[in-house]
């Protein structure tokens, strides 16, 4: 059989309660990066291709626009979780992501400002009010941002001149 990542970069020899890993033929997966992964956790998966992004190539081949016109300068797509800003936890004693996502944050709003560029924000949730009202407290109450739906994180990020990610499948 064959096996497409999917949006995880988790351990493709799961434990299933005694029962024998079967070892796909072929492993799809986003990039380079992830075949290097494979090669020392998962050596008994052979060829290890990487073909990208599936819903970018999809995005590209059906919806993107055929010319592009950048409104913005910077396109930051969202890795916000509720579960790791812990309501009552000081900053700086929070779960390590939030602290790490905070720093982004902060440095990018430093970079922006001394550049005087413009930035979106691409939502990782589908209505977490704390997700826009955290990007909104950095950026302020006029930062463009948009919650998941189809798409609209590929749709913001033609819109961008640059993008900026971290874990992201979309990059």
């Amino acid at each position: 059989f064959v096996a497409v990542q999917n949006g995880m970069r988790s351990d493709l020899e799961p434990d299933f309660k005694g029962l024998p890993f079967v070892a796909p033929a072929t492993y799809f997966c986003f990039g380079d990066y992830d075949v290097s992964l494979r090669a020392s956790s998962t050596p008994r998966i052979a060829p290890v291709v990487p073909v990208g992004s599936v819903l970018d190539s999809y995005h590209q081949a059906t919806l993107r626009p055929a010319s592009r016109t950048d409104t913005y300068d910077v396109c930051l797509v969202s890795q916000f979780r509720s579960e790791f800003f812990a309501d009552g936890v000081a900053i700086g004693q929070e779960h390590p992501y939030a602290e790490g996502l905070r720093a982004l944050v902060a440095h990018m709003k430093s970079a922006l400002e001394e550049c005087g560029l413009t930035i979106c924000v691409a939502g990782a949730t589908i209505d977490d009010p704390h997700e826009k009202a955290f990007y909104q407290a950095a950026f302020g109450r006029g930062v463009p941002f948009s919650f998941r739906g189809p798409f609209s994180t590929y749709e913001l990020m033609d819109r961008s001149q640059a993008v900026v990610g971290v874990g992201s499948t979309c990059l």
